[in-house]
């Protein structure tokens, strides 16, 4: 992404030809599955703990909102972050 963004800064020649290979690349990457699947083995751990009485009796849906919470503030976290590494938008 470094290398993209120098490109894209310094040499507009390169620009089509990089984004096809930085398009082709990401798209090999199944990275919005690793994520669901990263989300949902969180969100079902307030239900594997209630299931192996870990968790008070009555407490089950609090875990569940504060794991969402959570799960929702690094996911927002992670957005702002990309907005000031990647200024929007690309085009010129």
């Amino acid at each position: 992404m470094m290398e993209f963004w120098r490109r894209y800064e310094a040499d507009e020649r390169s620009l089509g030809a990089l984004f096809r290979f930085t398009k082709e690349q990401i798209q090999d990457i199944p990275y919005q599955a690793a994520i669901d699947s990263l989300m949902r083995c969180f969100i079902s751990i307030p239900k594997i703990l209630e299931e192996a009485c870990l968790l008070k009796k009555g407490s089950l849906v609090k875990a569940e909102q504060i794991i969402n919470d959570l799960l929702g503030s690094w996911f927002n976290g992670i957005c702002n972050f990309l907005k000031q590494v990647i200024p929007l938008p690309l085009a010129r």
